[in-house]
């Protein structure tokens, strides 16, 4: 894993991971989200970008950038271990960890 900057461009470029869905994702947390950058990074810090980015978007978060920043702050909360988060996103398909 690479080590970035908070330069919100190299972020996308780093975390995307080549990943359009990734960058998709990223874009539109930035958009909706004062913290996107801080919780960009600690997902990033855990693993989770790319491939992993784009499947807890599209997966877990019904591409919905709210149910997105829930799941984020439960992550952050410690409401579910980091081997679950990643059992969860190495699935063929993910399954939801908050509910709207």
């Amino acid at each position: 894993m690479r080590k970035i900057e908070t330069l919100p461009e190299e972020l996308v470029f780093v975390m995307s991971d080549g990943h359009q869905g990734a960058r998709s994702c990223m874009l539109e947390l930035m958009f909706y989200d004062e913290n996107a950058v801080e919780n960009l990074l600690f997902l990033y810090e855990h693993g989770i970008y790319g491939e992993k980015l784009y499947k807890l978007w599209r997966d877990c978060c019904f591409k919905n950038t709210n149910i997105l920043k829930k799941t984020i702050n439960a992550f952050q909360r410690g409401e579910f271990s980091k081997e679950r988060i990643n059992e969860n996103l190495s699935s063929l398909y993910a399954r939801p960890f908050v509910f709207n």
